[in-house]
């Protein structure tokens, strides 16, 4: 396997090229891309991350590492990050929530608890890569 058959057809471009996701893994026949997470916050501040493969078999983690791996520098998730609500951020407020951020190839993309539970597919990827091994 090339690791081309999601893409649209176009010049085939290098693995880390801005908008390809990161190198495909040959194993058991299914493309694996390597997906890192960084979890920060929390009351304490610490920070966590994990990186595992993720296989390229069209399910939710892998259209999400798809999706992340087109943006071109860190981006918030759509609805992830600076709401007013209490707990998330604001003017005066204590912020003890975390934060996401998910790196495949040279996209990453940024959410907090709320964003990462309004998008499936970016819950799915976060619980593959922080899954026990």
């Amino acid at each position: 396997m090339d690791g081309t058959a999601d893409r649209p057809p176009g010049p085939l471009r290098a693995p880390g090229e801005p908008g390809v996701p990161a190198a495909p893994q040959q194993g058991s026949g299914t493309a694996l891309f390597e997906v890192t997470v960084e979890r920060s916050g929390g009351i304490a501040g610490m920070v966590r991350r994990w990186s595992a493969p993720v296989p390229d078999d069209g399910g939710p983690a892998s259209r999400a590492a798809h999706r992340i791996a087109e943006l071109s520098t860190a981006e918030p998730s759509a609805e992830g990050l600076g709401t007013d609500e209490p707990g998330h951020g604001g003017p005066g407020r204590v912020r003890d929530g975390f934060v996401w951020a998910v790196r495949c190839g040279e996209g990453s993309l940024q959410c907090d608890e709320e964003g990462r539970r309004r998008d499936p597919e970016v819950d799915a990827l976060i619980s593959v890569v922080t899954a026990p091994q």
